[in-house]
């Protein structure tokens, strides 16, 4: 599952813990790849994190980029 916080996508590989990660997408795969940035889940993490699809994930984080958006 992907989360979306403060404009970052993260996973929860951990109970207490997110991970934020890179998405890539070549022909009609996506690549989810781990980068440095841990966060300890907090009550103030969590009400402000939120679940999303891998497809919207990937469309957030290269939004700046349209010419990735033209396979959608």
């Amino acid at each position: 599952m992907l989360y979306e916080y403060n404009g970052k996508i993260y996973i929860k590989p951990f109970s207490n813990k997110i991970v934020e990660v890179e998405i890539t997408k070549k022909g009609n795969e996506f690549d989810v790849k781990p980068m440095k940035e841990v966060k300890v889940l907090t009550p103030e993490i969590i009400k402000k994190m939120s679940e999303i699809t891998l497809e919207n994930a990937f469309k957030k984080a290269n939004k700046s980029d349209k010419g990735s958006l033209d396979a959608f």
